[in-house]
């Protein structure tokens, strides 16, 4: 069935933890299961999968965009339970839900009971996930894939679930961005800022309204993307990316302060002003921006300052040598003056000039 009809919310595996239920059907006993029937996902032996009880056959595999619900539970090597969800909802191949889970689940067909053997690196990795899963753990899962739904169609989707959408993405991006993981927080919140600019150019089409819950879904993610890719030192891309929020919001004051902040990391020190200027308007008490807005003028003021002293020396080298040049020596204080009055001159045109040109840029 279609997500849009689907009343349950998608719900984060880590946030997934329900309490174990008497009678389950995945309390059985697995300790007689043969090596020779696990498969070698990867070849590496890092990724496998047992199957326990057949599905309705492969033509029900879910295929990339498919929203799935799994009842899941995983188990450490100590034998402590992690991870127990009786309904575990997310989209396929979004990277919504460790790897383990979401490659595993492209091998089950509807209704397949299995077990999912996974190595660190497609689970939780070398920092494990405080305070329930140490660093560099292995985890086997048993899964039950009990429904696999239409893929996602940007077309139909009501604005309800293009939101749920948005937020489970923003929600796992903040958790790869806290653990550090800025690439994967970046394919996250960009996959998210994607599918919202899809989604906004059907409303278009159509002649629809955009609301301002849209506009503001779609800026929070690419201002994310933004801070990712700060942390990563890619300016450029982070400052294409905030082009993408001011054009969505153009009084984002977050946007306007990373705006500037890139602009400082350029060395764009008048285009960083004019930024941290704005959001300063519009956030008088920050005291970040307020910071950060002097420091780049005070860098501004000695930046014209050294081209001044640059430009006098300059001048008054030029005039040393035609002195030289004609064997005589340079004239009195007072007999200089002519000469000093028209270097400042000059250096104040070419102080001027040089301005003007930087302001071009």
């Amino acid at each position: 069935h279609n997500m849009a009809n689907d009343p349950e919310k998608v719900k984060d595996l880590e946030s997934c933890t329900e309490a174990k239920q008497e009678g389950s059907s995945q309390d059985k006993d697995s300790s007689d299961i043969v090596e020779e029937d696990w498969l070698d996902i990867f070849g590496n032996g890092q990724l496998r999968k047992k199957v326990l009880k057949a599905g309705k056959g492969e033509h029900t595999n879910p295929k990339p965009s498919c929203p799935v619900t799994v009842k899941v539970k995983g188990t450490l090597e100590s034998g402590t339970e992690v991870d127990e969800c009786e309904a575990l909802h997310f989209i396929v191949g979004e990277n919504e839900v460790i790897q383990a889970l979401d490659v595993g689940v492209t091998l089950m067909s509807e209704e397949e009971h299995a077990l999912i053997e996974s190595a660190p690196r497609f689970a939780y990795g070398d920092k494990g996930r405080y305070p329930d899963i140490p660093a560099e753990a292995k985890i086997t899962y048993e899964v039950i894939l009990t429904s696999v739904n239409e893929p996602v169609n940007l077309a139909t989707i009501s604005e309800e679930d293009i939101i749920d959408i948005i937020d489970r993405k923003s929600g796992r991006g903040k958790w790869h961005f806290e653990r550090q993981d800025f690439n994967q927080a970046i394919s996250c919140y960009q996959r998210g800022g994607e599918m919202l600019e899809s989604y906004i150019q059907q409303l278009q089409k159509d002649l629809l309204v955009i609301s301002d819950r849209v506009n503001n879904g779609l800026s929070k993610c690419w201002n994310n993307v933004a801070a990712s890719l700060m942390k990563l030192d890619l300016t450029d891309d982070a400052e294409r990316a905030l082009h993408k929020v001011l054009k969505a919001t153009p009084s984002n004051v977050k946007a306007l302060f990373r705006m500037g902040k890139v602009q400082i990391k350029k060395g764009e020190i008048k285009k960083a002003i004019s930024y941290l200027q704005q959001a300063a308007e519009i956030d008088p008490d920050s005291k970040t921006i307020q910071d950060n807005l002097v420091w780049a003028e005070k860098h501004l003021l000695k930046s014209k300052n050294k081209e001044k002293a640059v430009y006098r020396r300059m001048v008054q080298g030029l005039a040393r040598e035609k002195y030289e040049i004609q064997g005589k020596s340079p004239p009195s204080t007072y007999g200089i003056w002519p000469y000093i009055a028209t270097a400042v001159a000059i250096s104040v045109v070419g102080i001027g000039l040089a301005y003007l040109l930087s302001g071009k840029h």
